[in-house]
């Protein structure tokens, strides 16, 4: 009579603890997993000493805020980079915008673009290169939109070879691809604030 009278009776509790830890137990850590790996850096090619590209913007300095104009509160579209150092093998580039929300575990892609051809001029609101799926799930550049300031990395690689993926692809995949066949990698750092 009294388990008739619980809101759940002591025997499903015990079912449901034991769904509870099963679930904690399998997938947390598969979820991990996947953000780690998601948010690792792909291997520079075997035998070849890692390079350093110079990443810089016309719109704004390293470590200082991306304006207003690259943002999701402006006209959403990606600020133009100057890339130099691009070795003479480099068959493509690639650029990955992503706000560290957790660094090292989790973060937030913000633009997804390759198989760019190795110039030293990527253009304001570019359309060349295949444009991947963002955290949005959209294709494209999508811009700033914090609460509270954020950092953005805006990293550029130089391939020895062009990628053979489809434009639904995201963050991951694309990494992946990029496994050894990374020449050289720079960086550029904004900040934005509402």
């Amino acid at each position: 009579m009294k388990d008739e009278m619980r809101f759940w009776p002591k025997k499903k509790w015990k079912q449901a603890l034991l769904v509870a830890f099963i679930a904690l137990i399998i997938v947390v850590p598969v979820a991990f997993g996947l953000m780690g790996y998601v948010n690792s850096e792909p291997a520079f090619k075997n035998g070849v000493p890692a390079a350093v590209l110079a990443v810089g913007s016309p719109a704004f300095e390293d470590g200082e805020p991306i304006p207003t104009k690259y943002t999701a509160l402006g006209e959403n579209v990606n600020p133009p980079l100057i890339v130099t150092g691009i070795p003479m093998e480099t068959e493509s580039l690639v650029v990955v915008v992503r706000d560290p929300i957790v660094p090292g575990v989790f973060s937030w892609t913000h633009w997804v673009v390759w198989n760019l051809p190795p110039i030293e001029d990527i253009a304001e609101n570019t359309n060349v290169g295949i444009q991947g799926i963002n955290g949005w799930n959209r294709n494209g550049y999508g811009g700033p939109d914090p609460v509270g300031e954020r950092t953005y990395i805006f990293t550029v690689y130089a391939l020895d070879d062009t990628l053979n993926l489809s434009a639904d692809s995201g963050q991951g995949a694309l990494l992946k691809a990029m496994d050894n066949h990374v020449l050289a990698k720079g960086q550029l750092t904004g900040t934005y604030q509402k």
